[in-house]
């Protein structure tokens, strides 16, 4: 099925609330702990990842509430054993592509920035350096705040290939066929809330439920694992052509192989 069956059961989650700081100054110098929280809280965080990340007591983030310093901006929904899906951020440097490269990747972000649909057919062989250019044009979509699915064949979710992304972008949801119903339904949970902006997987990672979409990338989208032979029956690259053209987004079909459809 499409939908993870937590999201069909409807399963019980909790709601968390999205915390982000006011600029209101208080009546008093803020201590040590509430200085923690309200640097990590600029941008609208929910509490407990902000309580995680700063190691404060729950006390002090009410504190800041009571006082105006802290307000609350919607929340997201947990499941019962829910983690936030959050790793560390280490690309303060990109690497530097090559003068092919380069040409690729301002075919994409020329569509992106204009926020505009368009096709681009990414041709190079194994080796050519096609990831760096998806990664690097991920890059710019998210700082334009805005998501990305990676789709990528079954058989190429290897530990190697999610460490990349999550090393790279920190907010990584990886959705394949060996995740539990208890861990998609987490997944779509985050994806669905905003708070995920990075989801890679295979075929039915395009059905990810993303609010702001902004690029789609499929890569060897000649390899026959994109299609869904049993019902329901799809192809994820014509689903994936029909959801950029609707979205006015990107779309990028990499391939050393392209098929013929293509």
């Amino acid at each position: 099925a499409v939908l993870p069956a937590g999201v069909r059961l409807r399963r019980r989650v909790k709601r968390v609330p999205v915390l982000v700081v006011t600029g209101e100054q208080g009546n008093r110098r803020p201590t040590i702990n509430q200085k923690k929280v309200l640097d990590a809280a600029v941008q609208p965080t929910p509490m407990d990842v902000l309580l995680k990340e700063t190691g404060v007591a729950r006390s002090v983030v009410n504190r800041l509430l009571r006082t105006g310093m802290l307000v609350e901006r919607g929340s997201i929904e947990r499941g019962p054993e829910t983690e936030s899906i959050k790793h560390s951020f280490d690309s303060d440097e990109l690497p530097v592509l090559s003068a092919d490269q380069e040409k690729a990747l301002q075919a994409i972000l020329h569509p992106l920035q204009q926020g505009r649909h368009e096709t681009i057919v990414l041709f190079g062989v194994t080796g050519s350096g096609k990831t760096e250019v998806y990664l690097q044009a991920v890059t710019e979509t998210i700082a334009r705040g805005q998501q990305a699915i990676v789709l990528v064949p079954e058989i190429s979710l290897t530990p190697q290939t999610c460490d990349r992304f999550r090393a790279r972008f920190g907010q990584v949801a990886v959705l394949h066929s060996h995740l539990t119903p208890a861990e998609r339904h987490d997944h779509w949970r985050e994806i669905a809330a905003g708070r995920v902006n990075v989801i890679v997987g295979a075929r039915s990672a395009i059905f990810a439920p993303a609010p702001r979409l902004g690029l789609i990338v499929i890569d060897e989208e000649h390899e026959n694992t994109f299609k869904q032979a049993t019902s329901p029956r799809y192809h994820a690259r014509d689903v994936a052509e029909w959801i950029a053209q609707k979205e006015g987004v990107p779309l990028v079909l990499g391939s050393a192989t392209p098929s013929l459809e293509t």
